[in-house]
């Protein structure tokens, strides 16, 4: 798999210094029979590349080189391949290596003032700072880019927004920035943008009051707070998301996704709306800007809070056309996964959080120690399934097979290796590790990590200008998982913690109006 590579420099007072590595985007995967299932970048290589005049078909020539260097690299060492091999990476890097943009890496903010107010020259050509994404900023880098070529990405970023609407620096830095997100482009959908659902609650906190020269004082109380529940969480059609896992060419149903576009982000999870409006004999909907749509024609509803600039445009039509006449797209960066894990590791903020005595200690920790116990006994299949790490039968493919590091696959197909001196002594150093790991709180648990959404049929309920009553209540959840293994409480953490308010008991409810309407979805906690 070969990845869209660009410079990133290092920046300090004194001097730019050429750093040997590469920022890197996926860009292309490659089917057992050798055939392209799909190219994934990111709405801004995508429109450099255009620029480039890089077509699709220069992309497929780039995933043949790939297979093609791999098929020589097995065969013998010689100056002919060797030479084969060199004008294959040429290609490559003809058309995936973009010097168009430039990722700074700055270690000091001091530096980055200093650069802004001087001028970037590269091989003689000017950069001009584009973006720095939340993820960028997160990491003291700033894309620059060719001076040449700013007013054309600009305009593409801005997407035909009134630029008279008023936005805060950071967060204008932080929607912009989602040009670099990368993804997979699909169709673009049908959406109705709705009002965000706001509601207040008491609601039992730690309250803090601070007197001057005074250590803090804190007491629980109940205060009226204000909520967004749906806040960045949006539903889609059934029928969609069938669409949606044709177009990435996977082989199951996603139940969520997680989606970008020019000012335009957040979660969508299946849900069938509109046989619940058919029920409920609506046939309408309204959207933000007063403007009805048949509810059959909708593929998916978004709310306020995931469309970030919903003030800069005089409809969602307008927004659409803009997109359009720019080809921007609809962009995916991620999906449910196709089956959930039983197993995850817990870390210190979890464990710092319980109050738990020696009884407790030993009771959480005796899953590991026996792992570690057979996993050190060198039993072959014990070593395989701690070496890949899980395992299932619809996983087992050539592309998997490629994927396994070599001493595994060595294993694999000779069991008879376990006992060589350098794999023993090579296991051993891998299970050191981990046994150290644990001495810091990477324990192993049952459970497993899943999005937590929403009611949704909450959600369907407010869209449509009902009463919000939904079908969970405080302290409930929904979740196929856990209702197979028949919980009836649950343990919630989140991750990263930064408070024990984030640990949470919560109930499991199921029954015949949770399954009919929540029961075909994976992956995910209601």
């Amino acid at each position: 798999m070969k990845l869209q590579s660009f410079f990133i420099m290092k920046f300090s007072s004194s001097r730019l210094k050429y750093e040997n590595y590469r920022i890197k985007i996926k860009l292309s995967e490659a089917r057992e029979n050798n055939e392209i299932i799909r190219v994934g970048n990111s709405p801004l290589i995508s429109e450099l590349n255009k620029i480039r005049k890089v077509t699709s078909e220069n992309l497929h020539e780039v995933s043949a080189a790939e297979i093609d260097i791999k098929k020589l690299r097995k065969k013998r060492n010689s100056e002919v391949n060797k030479s084969k091999i060199e004008k294959l990476n040429y290609l490559i890097d003809k058309y995936l290596f973009i010097d168009d943009i430039i990722y700074v890496h700055f270690d000091n903010i001091k530096h980055y003032n200093s650069l802004m107010k001087k001028k970037l020259f590269i091989n003689n050509k000017e950069y001009v700072r584009l973006i720095s994404s939340a993820g960028n900023a997160r990491q003291q880098n700033v894309i620059f880019i060719k001076k040449e070529l700013y007013e054309k990405i600009d305009n593409f970023i801005e997407n035909g927004r009134d630029e008279n609407y008023k936005i805060g620096k950071s967060k204008y830095n932080a929607y912009a920035g989602l040009v670099s997100s990368a993804g997979h482009r699909v169709e673009f959908p049908k959406i109705v943008v709705i009002k965000d659902y706001k509601t207040t609650r008491k609601t039992k906190v730690d309250f803090v009051t601070t007197e001057k020269e005074e250590e803090p004082f804190v007491e629980e109380r109940f205060v009226e707070l204000e909520f967004v529940p749906f806040d960045g969480m949006g539903i889609c059609s059934i029928n969609y998301m069938n669409k949606i896992a044709y177009e990435l060419d996977l082989d199951f149903v996603p139940s969520w996704f997680v989606f970008r576009s020019a000012w335009l982000k957040g979660m969508v999870c299946s849900f069938d709306f509109k046989e619940f409006s058919k029920i409920k004999k609506i046939s309408k909907i309204k959207d933000i800007y007063g403007d009805e749509h048949s509810i059959e024609d909708i593929d998916m509803i978004l709310t306020e809070s995931q469309f970030k600039l919903s003030g800069a445009y005089r409809n969602f039509h307008h927004y659409v056309s803009e997109i359009k006449t720019r080809d921007y797209g609809f962009w995916i960066t991620r999906t449910s996964p196709k089956k959930e894990k039983r197993i995850a590791t817990t870390n210190y903020q979890y464990l710092q959080c319980l109050d738990m005595d020696e009884e407790d200690v030993l009771k959480i920790c005796e899953p590991t120690i026996q792992y570690f116990k057979d996993v050190s006994g060198l039993s072959w299949e014990k070593t395989i399934l701690f070496l890949i790490g899980s395992l299932s039968k619809e996983d087992i493919n050539l592309r998997w097979w490629n994927s396994l590091d070599p001493l595994v696959r060595l294993l694999l197909t000779n069991p008879e290796f376990m006992s060589d001196g350098f794999v023993r002594n090579k296991l051993k150093k891998m299970i050191s590790k981990k046994i150290k790991e644990s001495y810091i709180g990477t324990l192993r648990i049952f459970g497993n990590y899943q999005v937590m959404i929403s009611d949704v049929l909450a959600f369907t309920e407010h869209a449509l200008g009902l009463e919000v009553k939904g079908l969970l209540k405080e302290k409930e959840v929904f979740s196929n998982f856990w209702n197979k293994e028949n919980s009836k409480k649950i343990s919630a953490l989140r991750s990263p913690m930064t408070y024990r308010s984030e640990i949470n008991v919560l109930n499991v409810k199921n029954n015949k109006e949770t399954q009919k309407w929540f029961g075909h979805l994976t992956g995910i906690v209601y």
